[in-house]
């Protein structure tokens, strides 16, 4: 047998158009299940194959298919597909014929063009195989007096027997195992009940009697509850004496490790032009830290201290509101 007519065989299961390079196309069409002419059965859906020799152009799944099998190139896969091809139309034009196992049959007309029969149950219909095909029983009409429904039941097939039989015994298990399904989760359900959890029971639950509830008049009055006002204290903010200015400061910074910034500039002229912009300037020295200037007006080694200098005076906390505390590490 031609080697590509076992990926030929194999592809049309998997898709529905299989094109042989320089030789045609195989197609399969869908056919949903549908009732047949006479209205008495039900037959499975299938899929119908056909042969159109316009597609001779080359998509490379048939070939991609001969590389993976024979574990060879792309273009040797090619001279193999090729080859078969042409091995095929020399029979084809020798014999007059050309068989496809479980694919169907070419055959040459008159006119020199192929014909394709496909073959019954081929390869196309695996995928449905094993559907049966559904018979109806008659209806029996309530007019007919005639009509004997146990003569029609005796007259049934075997097979339709077997499958009233087997559709009856699987509706009663169906409905049993329903219903055992129903009744274990009725009664294994936990529910809550009173912040306990309990489990639920086919009996009543044990009604009390009432209890009368005595109502007293409303007093027409308003009343009116007033809440106790407490003191609250006002707190104030004390600066400690750890903290000094930067004027009471000598130029040795390195004594202290908080400081009280109100600008970081990137370079020693931006710093001095910042200070020179300040109407407190005088009282402002420059840090130099790493690769930053920064203008502080107070330093001390108490950090708690250095924070509440920020607000301790309300014009300061009006003219630096964005003031910071530089933590400096010892050296």
């Amino acid at each position: 047998m031609n080697s590509i007519i076992r990926h030929i065989q194999y592809l049309i299961v998997h898709h529905d158009c299989v094109v042989v390079p320089g030789f045609g196309a195989f197609v399969a069409q869908f056919s949903p299940a549908r009732i047949s002419g006479r209205g008495a059965a039900i037959e499975p859906p299938r899929r119908d194959i056909s042969f159109n020799s316009a597609l001779i152009h080359d998509d490379g799944m048939l070939i991609s298919s001969v590389a993976r099998k024979e574990c060879v190139a792309y273009d040797v896969a090619r001279r193999i597909v090729l080859q078969d091809v042409e091995a095929m139309r020399r029979m084809l034009e020798a014999s007059g014929s050309l068989d496809m196992p479980r694919v169907g049959s070419f055959s040459l007309n008159g006119e020199g063009d192929f014909r394709f029969t496909p073959a019954v149950g081929g390869v196309e219909t695996l995928m449905y195989a094993g559907l049966p095909v559904i018979e109806f029983l008659p209806v029996v009409s309530h007019d007919a007096d005639d009509t004997d429904y146990d003569q029609i039941i005796r007259n049934a097939s075997p097979h339709m027997l077997r499958v009233r039989r087997v559709a009856m015994s699987v509706a009663r298990y169906a409905a049993a195992a329903a219903l055992l399904v129903g009744v274990g989760l009725t009664v294994s359900t936990p529910v809550p009940v009173d912040g306990k959890v309990d489990h639920a029971s086919l009996s009543f639950p044990s009604l009390s009697a009432p209890v009368s509830v005595s109502l007293t008049e409303a007093s027409s009055e308003p009343v009116m509850v007033v809440a106790d006002t407490l003191p609250i204290p006002v707190p104030t903010v004390s600066v400690p004496s750890v903290v000094e200015a930067a004027d009471m400061l000598d130029t040795d910074a390195d004594r202290y490790s908080c400081f009280v910034v109100v600008a970081s500039c990137a370079s020693e002229r931006e710093a001095d032009r910042f200070i020179r912009s300040q109407s407190n300037g005088q009282s402002m020295k420059v840090l130099r830290c790493e690769d930053r200037y920064r203008v502080y007006v107070a330093a001390g080694n108490d950090y708690d201290a250095a924070f509440a200098y920020r607000v301790a005076d309300s014009s300061f906390a009006a003219r630096h509101p964005n003031a910071w505390v530089y933590k400096k590490k010892s050296v």
